[in-house]
């Protein structure tokens, strides 16, 4: 039988003589030019790749010093802050973001409406996933559940191995995000309904726009819904959506064997 508190005692007891003899000088890393992290010695971002997707800028060139200044995000050339403007109360903002960093461009009212109706189709699960894959594992770490059922999906992708490599990336994409928010909110009702005794039954309406139907589904309604709503929208769905992206990308890498497909896809610049 495992016994948890025996294995950690060891664990605890073997550290010191990892840190003996896995300990590297922090001179080495100046002598080979090697960063730790994202960051180098002086604590500036290093560059890491080339993107036409985003743009973070934290420092502003003032009489030829690099002076730290309000951080500023930019997808495909626009300002965050002016498109979350634009958006505005009712908008598709999840929709128009994902459409703008998949494809490059802002969507018309037809291409945004044709998008919709392809998420919206998309947003299904294969038959007992919900069942098998997420509510018998059920955990607080909600991204911990996300990531293990988008990894499991992959074993029932049936054009796993399509030679079409980027128009078969692009479904993949389309597809991950379209679930994203139906992978969190039955994450969060597992996980509520077998620590705090709170009901699973809750209907899902897949055709609404990804911020009602996240807000709704989380049985979240109050006074404050479309308060509510539109903060949900902002912050996690539009502000994280290259983490989403980020994620389709990892994740196409190890499905396929081809993690130059997800790298070529998305760059990082810091």
């Amino acid at each position: 039988m495992r016994n948890e508190d025996e294995l950690m005692n060891y664990a605890i007891k073997q550290e010191a003589i990892c840190r003996k003899n896995d300990s590297i000088s922090d001179a080495l890393f100046e002598e080979y030019g090697v960063n730790r992290g994202l960051r180098d010695m002086n604590g500036k971002g290093v560059l890491t790749g080339l993107t036409t997707i985003s743009k973070i800028i934290s420092f502003q060139n003032v009489n030829g010093v690099q002076t730290p200044c309000d951080g500023q995000l930019w997808y495909r050339g626009y300002n965050v802050q002016n498109l979350v403007k634009c958006i505005g109360d009712y908008g598709y903002g999840f929709e128009k973001i994902a459409y703008l960093l998949l494809f490059g461009e802002a969507p018309s009212e037809e291409e945004l409406q044709e998008f919709c109706q392809i998420m919206a189709q998309s947003r299904t699960l294969p038959t007992n996933f919900t069942r098998d894959v997420i509510m018998k594992a059920p955990t607080r770490d909600i991204m911990n559940s996300m990531t293990r059922s988008i990894l499991t999906l992959g074993s029932y992708d049936n054009k796993l191995n399509s030679p079409e490599i980027i128009t078969n990336s692009l479904r993949q994409c389309i597809e991950l995000i379209s679930v994203f928010p139906m992978l969190a909110v039955y994450a969060y009702h597992a996980y509520n309904h077998y620590e705090n005794n709170d009901s699973m039954s809750h209907s899902i309406d897949q055709t609404l726009m990804i911020k009602y139907f996240t807000c709704k589904n989380l049985g979240k309604i109050s006074l404050y819904f479309l308060l509510i709503v539109n903060i949900l929208d902002i912050g996690t769905n539009i502000l994280h959506h290259l983490h989403y992206l980020n994620i389709c990308s990892a994740m196409l890498g190890s499905f396929e064997g081809r993690h130059c497909c997800g790298n070529r896809r998305i760059g990082i610049r810091t």
